[in-house]
């Protein structure tokens, strides 16, 4: 503090440029020194990579910002562009609500002006203006500078005149705070990593965490997640600390590896201090969950995130604060109900019957080679097939890839099948919904033409059945082949045993009945001509009757030819 009322051009620009925002604390560590002194100690935030999908304890919801616009955070994420949502997070009774940022906290403003001022300090010398030359810091005389940072100072400073020291007396609580460090307890809720980067050759990582607060260091490397880009963590760490004190708070994501170094994949840092002496912060009730980026000194780029949140409690606040618990339930079984209906609008290479015996194909990823199949539409013209079979899928959720794939078969007797056309279904919203809520999901298609009265009573009603788009492959690319009707239902193992049916269209038929397919071949004695029709096809059947009438026609002139060659004969002579 000094205590003058002249402000010489000096201070003035120290004060104007120390009360500007240009002070910024970034969440990625950097380690170029010549980043730091070219910016002039502003750090600069990295980009945030794009916002990724859904987890299976984290739902995103999708419209407007539910909530109160008055809430703090709100209002600064908007005015900053900051995209903000919320969460629900937890499992069975453990569930609640939390607000999800897209970034670190620190990128939204919520923090507002951290009461702490931070200033890098380096030890060596430098001679000049500094330049770039290779992997080098020379100065403008060609040498190579010695200066490096080996810390930072972090302090409270104040600039104010005489007259304003006993006017402003806003800071002395927080002061009395800072100058009387006290035992906290820091709770760290990291939930699930979002597409971290391999390490390993040919496959996903094997990641686990390192957590480190000063001295204190813990790590879950005997419970890494093997062979993921989305590691499901779903861990609380609890942390005993002084603030003011140790408040570097470092996540660490590693990979593991049975013969060799454990390899940093990435880290970031939240500094608790900025946070709890900081009255925003403290208005936060739930305090929310944040997409921090993964950084590593070897790289410029993101090496993925990490979905967590934070909570600083005093030890007197311990008791009256439980943790959450927001540990993975195990897994459980399920079972996916699929209905194949029919095809539409299909375009594929024809027999010479212009026919086709088109069956189905089903499985789900990551539940073995057991593919299911439906029993074949013999002799279906146009490709519109019709089946109306059922499949029962068992499965074990959470699952890491909760794909369905489908494809479209053309059944062959005398050689192998021709593949047609294939899809894949992205369950993973309904498996997710089924997992947190034990109850049967169903995926639903568009939107039914309601009554009168439904819409006016805001009742939406939806169709149960959806058709899925079909991609053939034509010179290594994908061509849009038509659409198969399916309705897709997945049921926890013991509602499914409460409400049984049979595979196919067998007892028990029922929830839904399932009809007998239309257009089948059927045998008709009285109609062999149309039966002979269902069998050749059309084109091979107008065929075969100009053949037979062209025999017909020959025959009848093979039989005639002798009495037209008598005829003439005789009227030759006689004539």
């Amino acid at each position: 503090t000094r205590n003058t009322t002249e402000r010489t051009p000096l201070m003035q620009e120290f004060t104007s440029w120390f009360n500007s925002p240009s002070i910024v604390r970034s969440a990625r560590p950097v380690e170029n020194e010549l980043e730091l002194m070219e910016s002039r100690l502003v750090i600069p935030t990295p980009p945030a990579p794009a916002r990724r999908g859904y987890s299976p304890l984290v739902e995103e919801a999708s419209g407007p910002l539910s909530g109160q616009d008055t809430d703090s955070m709100a209002v600064a994420a908007r005015e900053r562009g900051i995209p903000l949502g919320d969460i629900e997070v937890g499992f069975g009774s453990h569930r609640h609500v939390r607000k999800l940022l897209d970034n670190e906290l620190e990128d939204t403003g919520v923090l507002g002006k951290t009461p702490f001022d931070q200033f890098l300090v380096y030890r060596g010398q430098t001679r000049g203006l500094l330049v770039k030359s290779s992997q080098r810091v020379r100065d403008a005389a060609g040498q190579v500078s010695n200066r490096r940072g080996v810390g930072k100072f972090k302090g409270v400073i104040r600039v104010r005149a005489p007259n304003e020291i006993e006017e402003d007396k806003s800071d002395e609580k927080l002061l009395r705070e800072i100058l009387a460090p006290r035992k906290f307890l820091v709770r760290l809720y990291v939930l699930e990593g979002v597409n971290i980067m391999p390490k390993d050759a040919g496959s996903a990582s094997d990641p686990y965490l390192q957590i480190k607060l000063g001295k204190k260091t813990f790590d879950t490397k005997k419970d890494f997640k093997k062979n993921t880009q989305n590691p499901k963590f779903y861990q609380l760490f609890e942390i005993e600390t002084s603030l003011p004190g140790d408040s570097q708070l470092e996540i660490s994501v590693y990979d593991w590896d049975p013969f060799f170094t454990n390899e940093l994949i990435g880290k970031t840092e939240l500094d608790l201090e900025d946070r709890y002496f900081s009255n925003q912060w403290r208005d936060l009730k739930d305090k929310p969950v944040e997409n921090r980026s993964l950084w590593n000194p070897s790289c410029q780029v993101a090496q993925g995130k990490l979905k967590l949140w934070v909570d600083i409690f005093s030890v007197d606040m311990v008791k009256a604060n439980p943790p959450r618990n927001i540990s993975l339930p195990p897994p459980m079984k399920f079972e996916l109900r699929v209905i194949v209906w029919k095809t539409r609008n299909v375009n594929i290479q024809m027999d010479i019957e212009d026919l086709n015996d088109l069956f189905c194909k089903g499985w789900v990823e990551g539940m073995g080679e057991d593919k299911q199949e439906t029993d074949t539409h013999w002799r279906c013209s146009k490709g519109e097939a019709n089946w109306n079979y059922r499949w029962k899928i068992p499965l074990m959720l959470p699952m890491e890839f909760p794909r369905f794939n489908l494809q479209l078969w053309d059944r062959d007797v005398l050689k192998w099948n021709d593949f047609m056309a294939d899809a894949t279904v992205n369950c993973k919203d309904i498996f997710d919904r089924a997992f947190k809520n034990q109850a049967a999901e169903k995926l639903w298609g568009e939107k039914r033409s309601a009554s009168l009265w439904n819409s006016a009573m805001g009742n939406e009603q939806r169709d149960d059945k959806v058709w899925i788009k079909l991609n053939g492959r034509s010179d290594f690319t994908k061509e849009f082949t038509g659409e198969v009707l399916v309705s897709l239902e997945v049921l926890p193992w013991s509602v499914a045993q409460s409400r049984p049916n049979g595979v196919g269209r067998t007892s028990p038929n029922q929830e839904p009945w399932l009809p007998p397919p239309a257009g089948r071949i059927k045998l008709n004695f009285f109609n062999p001509l149309g039966f002979l029709a269902d069998i050749l096809g059309p084109k091979v059947c107008r065929r075969l009757v100009c053949l037979v009438f062209c025999g017909l026609y020959i025959a009848c002139m093979i039989f005639m030819l002798p009495m037209i060659t008598s005829n003439l004969l005789t009227n030759a002579f006689t004539g």
